[in-house]
């Protein structure tokens, strides 16, 4: 990964902005952080799973007919 593609993980995924991010110039801390951006992708992947997941799950649910009123 490029340095600009680094930056861009820690402006997007940890909201830092660009300026900031570019003044990391100690590679364990940026390894770190990085490392960090990984996880909360990956929380976010199974987010998204467990959602879809869920709506599969819902969709399978059988409707009340047509005709029933309800207050």
């Amino acid at each position: 990964m490029t340095r600009q593609e680094e930056n861009w993980e820690l402006m997007t995924m940890l909201h830092l902005p660009w300026h900031e991010a570019d003044k990391i110039d100690d590679e364990s801390d940026r390894k770190f952080l990085l490392t960090k951006c990984e996880q909360i992708k990956d929380m976010i992947k199974r987010q998204q799973q467990m959602a879809e997941e869920e709506a599969k799950k819902g969709a399978g649910l059988v409707s009340p007919p047509s005709n029933i009123v309800t207050p």
